[in-house]
């Protein structure tokens, strides 16, 4: 087994870093810790992602990052992704667990935002 001290961060790539840092500091309340030409790190309580650049972004076809949220924080993050005109890839979709939404990022990294019913 391998012994590990802790997860550092996630890469996320990009096209734009300036972009990117704007979209998740503005959106998702993301604090930066550093930043160059071609990346940046940015932080959020105990989630680190690092945001590199890169001439071509292939998204994955499924959200490489879930953020939970509760209901009224859901609802309020519905109407400011309609303000902001941020791309919605699907939902928002309801089911008897919570509501779920899946959007891009301005690389076209998705990124899924849920809550969960309480029981």
């Amino acid at each position: 087994m391998i012994v590990l001290e802790e997860l550092k961060h996630l890469n996320v790539p990009t096209s734009n870093i300036e972009e990117s840092v704007n979209f998740y500091t503005m959106f998702f309340d993301f604090d930066e810790i550093s930043k160059s030409s071609d990346s940046a790190e940015i932080s959020f309580e105990n989630i680190r992602l690092r945001l590199f650049k890169t001439d071509k972004v292939s998204p994955a076809s499924f959200p490489m990052i879930s953020f939970s949220m509760d209901v009224d924080d859901f609802t309020d993050a519905l109407q400011f992704i309609e303000k902001e005109r941020i791309k919605i890839v699907s939902g928002p979709v309801e089911d008897a667990s919570g509501e779920k939404l899946i959007i891009a990022d301005p690389s076209g990294n998705l990124l899924e935002l849920f809550y969960l019913q309480e029981e």
